[in-house]
């Protein structure tokens, strides 16, 4: 090892033109003579071979407040080629640059206290070549410009992988970008001091699990990419006061792995684009198929497994919440969909991973699914004709004969498009390992900042979800579409009230979808939440209203009879719910309505009778539905401007609802059995309730009687 300190020398006069075994040189204050020779011929070259058995073999070389032009050229840089650890502090105008595409067994580097520039090179590809380079510290650093480009330190793509470790402390002025994508082994990240430029950070593909910016003044951070981060668990950020407000854009995604992205990268590269896009495990299609855009334009979009990295974000960026609007999606990973229809308790099967699979049942908006060939599997083919035949096909009437099979309108894109600005947030979840999750079989919470500002949600495919995870009320939500989720047992997670407070659900919930849910029984859990506690202007803005293949379902929406021309219900569509008994149960707010709603249930024919109005109704649609009793729980509806009834197996209901009298021009289309229609109970034209208000239609099955045999003549 040689240590030289406040020394000038020359690297082709001794002892260096002597040495051949150099493994460590410490240089401190010391400078180096031009090494270039005006000499000729033979004896450049001798020179130059002497310099390079002195270097070649060097291990470790640590240079402080000595210029690097003559020890850290090109020239010299290109000679050590075994060098492990470069250390770097005080230089002065020194280009970073020659770094690029040398130094091919470098462990360690450290560049600090510095004054860099970056003239021979991009500054995107800086440490290209250096695939074993384990720990890299750029801490107390100033970049100059030079020749119009600054070096801003970015670009450690996928061939640095090798990294692990990054440490820039003192802060580092003039950095605008920092990048490591791509850096799969980057777990230690140490951030701290001034960074009075940085606008950009990029940790994407890298297995950091948390993200520490708390020891930052980073008021110009604007940016922030974390996407395929897998292990990421959280993100500490600069206090308030350091930091912007909230930050322009944020990306982070810990759906997928960084082997998966860059597996799906080469493809690309390779022009195989659309085959990765088939086998990519992220269900994003859903999105386009509901008309909504795609999360690619959202300036914030978030994907990740585990719901408690949300608490990041908690109270950091609750005025961004405040601000804009969220679009939640909630769903397990994609696989293979299966059917089980023998009755197991489990309402599922396994698939060749023996992973639990959710029911899921073709439909011509998707892709069609592939079932898998399990023993268990024999009907699975009866459960795709149960959809397509009933809900997809119809046949048209002829005259005054009703279609044959039934058909479900498509679901309606959201009415309000969100503005790039807004939040995307994508949560797949997954069995959490904890006991007390594995038993309610439900992943961690939403905070409820994120909850009260969504404004579009879709629930879909999830395995383990028995509610949706965030006990809030869904103030701000719009559209809310949840299907094919084998365990929910409530679709909305009750939010928690003290002693006998009221809570406003839903308010502005204007489309409510839902499909194949086999297990839910209620919207909430009644006992945490009872129908008492509900504001009685709940729900009041639902538009369109749609359930299928609910077969648990016992009631939907609570709605309050003292609300009068407040609600805007225009479509109801109800679909193969067998123990679905009421559609609107009337909220009871006190003891005393209760008992009396009873009495006048008691009360002989043609005594008062409860009416719950409903202006905007038109649409009326019923299918296979023989526990219903009463759309409007005690009360009888009066929808003035209703246009069409489809009712098919509906042999529990014995009224409809009562119109406007005048309509001798403009009857109601009742598209329903012969024997289901003689059996209706009615109020009488004095109640606005009469068969001359409606137009009956039956299929062809019935008929008039003809005689049997032939006629002679």
């Amino acid at each position: 090892m040689d240590e030289l300190c406040g020394r000038t020398f020359s690297l082709s006069s001794p002892p260096f033109i002597n040495c051949r075994n150099l493994k460590f040189l410490w240089l401190d204050h010391c400078q180096v003579q031009d090494t270039a020779d005006t000499t000729a011929g033979g004896e450049e070259e001798e020179e130059e071979a002497m310099i390079r058995r002195c270097f070649q073999k060097l291990w470790v070389l640590d240079v402080r407040y000595t210029r690097c032009d003559g020890i850290l050229s090109t020239r010299l840089l290109d000679f050590m080629t075994h060098l492990r650890e470069l250390n770097v502090e005080g230089a002065q105008d020194w280009d970073v640059g020659q770094l690029q595409g040398r130094l091919p067994n470098i462990r360690k580097l450290r560049v600090t206290k510095s004054t860099v520039v970056c003239t021979s090179c991009s500054e995107d590809n800086l440490f290209l070549g250096m695939n074993k380079m384990e720990l890299l510290e750029f801490s107390g650093n100033r970049t100059m410009q030079g020749g119009g480009v600054a070096a801003n330190l970015s670009g450690i793509s996928t061939s640095s992988n090798g990294l692990e470790t990054m440490i820039i402390t003192d802060g580092c002025v003039g950095i605008q970008k920092l990048s490591f994508r791509g850096c799969a082994k980057l777990k230690n990240l140490l951030l701290s001091g001034l960074f009075e430029d940085l606008c950009t950070l990029d940790l994407s593909g890298t297995a950091v699990k948390t993200v520490d910016l708390s020891a930052m003044t980073a008021q110009r951070l604007d940016e922030l990419t974390l996407d395929n981060c897998d292990n990421l668990c959280a993100i500490l950020w600069p206090p308030q006061g350091k930091r912007k407000i909230y930050l322009h854009k944020m990306h982070i995604d810990t759906t997928q792995s960084a082997s998966t992205c860059r597996s799906r990268e080469e493809k690309m590269k390779a022009g195989s684009s659309s085959t990765a896009a088939t086998g990519s495990s992220s269900p994003r299609p859903m999105v386009l198929v509901n008309g909504a855009q795609p999360p690619s334009e959202f300036n914030w979009y978030i994907s990740i497994k585990d719901t408690r990295l949300l608490r990041s974000f908690v109270p950091s960026f609750k005025n961004y919440f405040n601000d804009h609007k969220v679009h939640l999606e909630v769903s397990s990973p994609r696989c293979y969909p299966t059917v089980d229809v023998s009755g197991s308790e489990n309402e599922g099967t396994k698939n060749e991973t023996r992973e639990e699979q959710q029911v899921v049942l073709s439909n011509r908006q998707q892709q069609q699914p592939q079932y898998n060939s399990n023993a268990s599997m024999y009907y699975a083919d009866v459960a795709t004709v149960i959809v397509e035949e009933h809900l997809l096909q119809e046949g048209d009437g002829n005259g005054n004969d009703a279609p044959t099979i039934t058909r479900t309108r498509p679901c309606p894109p959201p009415d309000e498009r969100l503005g790039s600005s807004d939040c995307y947030m994508y949560i797949q979840d997954q069995q959490m390992k904890t006991k007390a999750t594995m038993d309610s079989g439900a992943i961690a919470t939403i905070p409820s900042i994120i909850c009260d500002h969504a404004y579009i949600m879709h629930v879909h495919d999830s395995l383990y979800n028995t509610s949706i995870p965030g006990p809030a009320p869904w103030y701000n939500l719009l559209w809310c579409r949840v299907e094919r989720c084998p365990r929910m047992e409530f679709i909305f997670t009750a939010p928690k009230l003290g002693g006998e407070g009221i809570v406003l659900m839903c308010y502005f919930l204007r489309t409510f979808w839902a499909s194949k849910l086999p297990r839910t029984r209620f919207m909430w859990d009644m006992s945490k939440l009872p129908l008492s506690q509900i504001y009685h202007r709940s729900f009041e803005e639902v538009t369109l209203l749609h359930l299928d293949f609910c077969p648990r379902l016992i009631h939907v929406l609570p709605f309050s009879s003292s609300v009068i021309n407040r609600r805007y219900l225009e479509t109801l569509e109800i679909v193969w719910c067998g123990d679905l008994r009421v559609v609107f149960p009337l909220l009871d707010t006190d003891t005393k309505s209760h008992q009396k709603q009873q009495q006048q249930q008691k009360k002989p024919p043609g005594a008062a009778i409860t009416i719950v109005d409903f202006p905007n109704l038109k649409h009326i649609h019923l299918h296979e539905l023989p526990m219903l009793e009463s759309i409007c729980g005690r009360g009888r509806i009066y929808a003035p401007y209703l246009e069409t009834i489809k009712i098919r197996g509906c042999w529990s209901l014995r009224h409809l609802p009562a119109v406007v009298s005048n309509r001798s021009n403009n009857k109601v289309d009742c598209d329903c059995e012969k024997e289901w229609w003689d059996r209706l109970e009615w109020d009488g034209l004095d109640g606005k309730h009469h068969p001359s208000l409606y137009r009956p239609v039956h299929s062809r099955y019935y008929k008039r009687k003809l005689l049997r045999g032939s006629v002679l003549i």
